[in-house]
Formats: C-alpha cells, structure tokens, sequence
C-alpha cells in the first residue's frame, strides 16, 4: 500500500444497490431514487474506497507542465474511450463525505449523490464496518477517493421556462418541485456508466481578505488530493494519463472566492503532475472568473520559483471572501 493511503476497501456493486435500503428524509430523493433503478439492478464490477493523508506540500515549484482547459455547463462524466486514461470528478466535499443524501437539498454533493446512489450504500455499509467518511479530521485534510461507481441518472438542474421549471431544480428549489418537474429532468442512464471521485472539503465562510495561511491550506489540501489521484490512478486504474474535472470548489454554499480558488487549483495540479485539469464553469457568468484566474496563473514564473513565494504572490492580490449562495 501506498504510505499516504491510510484506508483502503472494496464492494461488489451489484449486492450494494440490491441490498441498500435507505430511508430518505424527503420525498423527491426518493422518488429520485426509484427512477435510478426503474430499469433494474444490473451492478457490475467493483466499487473502490481508498483514504489517504495529507502531505506536505513540496519546496519548489516542479513536476510537468499541466494542461488546463474549460468547459462551459456542468459535470458530464464523460468516459475515456482509452483504458490509459483516468478521469476524476470532483465532490466539493462536507467534512464528513455524502452525508446529506436524504434531504430536501440538492446541491452539487447531493447531486452528484442522487445520480450516482451507490453511493448511499457505500456511505451505510462503510458506517457499520467503521470505515471512516471524513475528508477532514483535526483540521487537516484526509481526501477520499470512490473508484467506478455507477452514474445512473443524468438530471438537468438548470432553469428551463418552456419545460415548467422556471428557476430550475438545484439547491433549495429542489424542496418544492414536483416529481412531474423532477421526472422531465432527469434522464435514466442505460446501462450505467462509471465514475471516479475525489472528496476533498475547502475552507467555509470567511470574511475579508485571505490570509497566507488560509491560502496555503487550500493548496495543501488539493495537492493532498490531487496527488492522490495521480498515484490511485497508477495503483488500481492502471492509467498513465490522468485528468480532473473540477470547478468552483468552495465557491457556492461557502462563499469561496471563484478566481482564488481556480488559481490554487491549477497550482495544485501541476504540483501533483496531473496532465489535465478541466473546469467546468456552468453559466456564462463563470467565464470571467476562468479568464482571469488562468490569466495569474500563467504569470506565475515556472522556473527557480519556491511554492511560499507562489503563495506570497498569490497573497499579493488581495483576493476578498464571497458571500454564500444560500445552498
């Protein structure tokens, strides 16, 4: 086993969505539930837990020149047509991973939840064995890695006046929709595709400018992460070329700052040696953010340059907090 992996587990997806029972706290993720299986259980392969620990993040300012791209609109978790290549989608992690899959809310973790419910059965079956879900113990980040999980539902959250959802399904207007909005939404993936997931949880509600400090933990804690996915990738997906999909991470719910947070991202993914970030920038209004955020970070100096100076110059711009969107 890896040194940084402290956790590491297996099940069987077909007897994980056969034997799952869980009791929802409202009516519309269950109802989204029973469309995820209205075709039936055809689980196949296994569905791989892995928990490792922080590292320290390194002196200077190497590994490979990382290709960073965007993508308008949302996840996607679109399948590499090549055995060599390992996709990673990001959860935007609570301290305490998926925990939230039985409300009213859905958000970009409860989202991802509902269209991947095998995951529920992960979070019970690894509650009574004692594996632990949290991303983040004693302030120090421990991101979880989900390895081939089924996507089984692809749901439309976005506002659609002309399909009866004028102000969509995402967030807290998911409470109040009904199941014929929630049904014309969501389509039944047939059969299944699989998905890769990295939970890493980022700093919540600050206020006033960020501190060096708080900087160089979120750099820790996706560089944790992000390494992670390189070496998983290599122990168990047998990948040499690895991608993450990502986005505003820490920006909704949080308040996190959109272009600080893209910036430390794109840091972490070169530190980590991955080939590919993508950020997917939903709307039009996450272009800008995009733009200026790769703009800084093209000006960071690639050569004899430490990782405290990149995090002196990144303090250097005097990024504010946001506000939180309520979701």
């Amino acid at each position: 086993m890896n040194k940084f992996c402290t956790g590491r587990k297996q099940w069987d997806s077909q007897h994980l969505s056969k034997n799952m029972k869980p009791k929802f706290h409202h009516s519309n993720k269950e109802h989204l539930f029973k469309l995820a299986f209205s075709n039936g259980i055809s689980g196949r392969g296994t569905l791989g837990y892995s928990r490792w620990s922080s590292r320290p993040l390194p002196t200077l300012l190497t590994g490979g020149e990382t290709e960073v791209l965007q993508r308008p609109g949302f996840f996607d978790y679109e399948e590499s047509s090549s055995p060599q290549v390992a996709d990673w989608y990001m959860n935007f992690a609570n301290n305490e991973i998926f925990s939230a899959w039985a409300t009213s809310l859905l958000a970009q973790d409860e989202l991802q939840v509902a269209e991947h419910p095998a995951l529920i059965g992960m979070r019970i079956e690894a509650m009574k064995e004692g594996i632990s879900l949290w991303s983040v113990e004693d302030g120090v980040p421990t991101p979880i890695l989900i390895t081939g999980v089924e996507r089984r539902l692809s749901i439309d959250t976005s506002p659609n006046e002309g399909a009866g959802r004028p102000h969509g399904i995402y967030g807290n207007y998911f409470r109040n929709a009904s199941e014929s909005q929630i049904t014309s939404a969501t389509t039944v993936i047939t059969p299944p595709t699989k998905s890769n997931i990295l939970a890493i949880e980022a700093p919540a509600y600050g206020s006033g400018r960020y501190t060096s400090n708080t900087i160089t933990f979120i750099l820790n804690t996706a560089y944790s992460g992000f390494s992670a996915v390189s070496d998983e990738s290599r122990l168990s997906l047998n990948a040499s070329t690895v991608r993450i999909h990502s986005g505003f991470w820490g920006c909704g719910a949080y308040g996190g700052n959109r272009v600080l947070m893209l910036i430390l991202q794109m840091v972490a993914a070169r530190l980590a040696g991955i080939d590919q970030i993508i950020f997917h920038t939903g709307d039009g209004s996450g272009s800008l953010p995009f733009r200026e955020s790769y703009e800084i970070f093209r000006r960071i100096p690639r050569e004899n340059l430490s990782v405290n100076q990149v995090i002196d110059l990144v303090a250097g711009y005097h990024f504010e907090w946001g506000e939180s969107d309520g979701n």
